[in-house]
């Protein structure tokens, strides 16, 4: 999970690998807090990563407080 910042732009980038090694990079350009929630919880891996993304979404709240 990458979490890219450019100003008031928020972009989620999640790289999925399966099986056979193929790799893809899913993309999201968060524009709300809850849109990054949505995002995040949507992962089947949510329960055993939700350590790492509680600490991605303080960033975005960070960064969204900071544009207002």
């Amino acid at each position: 999970m990458r979490l890219l910042v450019r100003g008031a732009l928020i972009l989620l980038e999640r790289e999925l690998i399966q099986a056979d090694d193929t790799s893809f990079i899913h993309s999201v350009l968060v524009d709300a807090q809850a849109a990054a929630y949505d995002y995040l919880t949507a992962d089947p891996y949510f329960a055993e990563l939700e350590r790492h993304y509680s600490a991605i979404q303080e960033k975005i709240r960070q960064v969204v407080s900071q544009e207002e």
